[in-house]
């Protein structure tokens, strides 16, 4: 999925893209940008990671006191618990798994054009 999910957004014409193996990496490297003060703009979240799952990667980045960035979702849970959870902790944006290349089209092109 996420080799996917890179490919699909190089085909939208997004360059500057990371990637990590699980959640526990991605926190390190948030870490890494707001200590170089050049915080990421978006990200996009598994809430199922090893390591460390999406819902602790947000309680660490809140814990830390920064600045939430544009929080994508990218999921197969569609249960309701999630959703709830995800909206309580500030997310509004979710993409569906399989991934379909229009919704995040859709959803890279409203995150974006709020920046």
């Amino acid at each position: 999925n996420r080799t996917l999910l890179y490919s699909m957004l190089e085909s939208l014409n997004y360059t500057n893209i990371e990637t990590t193996e699980n959640g526990l990496e991605a926190f390190e490297k948030m870490k890494e940008q707001y200590i170089k003060n050049e915080p990421y703009e978006i990200l996009l979240l598994d809430l199922r990671m090893p390591v460390m799952d999406g819902f602790q990667v947000i309680e660490k980045i809140k814990n830390n006191n920064w600045e939430l960035p544009e929080i994508i979702v990218v999921t197969a849970s569609t249960m309701d618990s999630d959703i709830i959870n995800c909206k309580k902790m500030g997310i509004n944006y979710f993409i569906t798994k399989p991934i379909d290349i229009q919704q995040l089209n859709e959803v890279m092109l409203h995150v974006t054009s709020k920046k």
